[in-house]
């Protein structure tokens, strides 16, 4: 079996274009080389769903560290 698999990137878009040439014997396999680009479309769609939330909690983490910080700050100001 010859695979060649390409993503385009220069745009973000996390589209795949595959070229599958098999000669395929078993009805199984061959369902599966019809499936495996929307599988492989629906992996990159999703991969950039969980990047994007991986980055929110980074930052949502960020900004509470922050605002502990200046809670702390204020608290000892009135302390003092």
């Amino acid at each position: 079996m010859t695979t060649k698999l390409t993503a385009q990137s220069e745009t973000n878009d996390p589209m795949v274009k595959s070229k599958i040439f098999l000669q395929i014997a078993n009805p199984k396999e061959k369902i599966f080389a019809k499936e495996y680009p929307i599988l492989a479309q629906n992996y990159l769609l999703e991969r950039k769903k969980q990047l994007f939330l991986d980055s929110q909690i980074k930052l949502f983490r960020a900004t509470i560290q922050f605002l502990d910080k200046k809670m702390l700050i204020l608290e000892l100001r009135k302390i003092h």
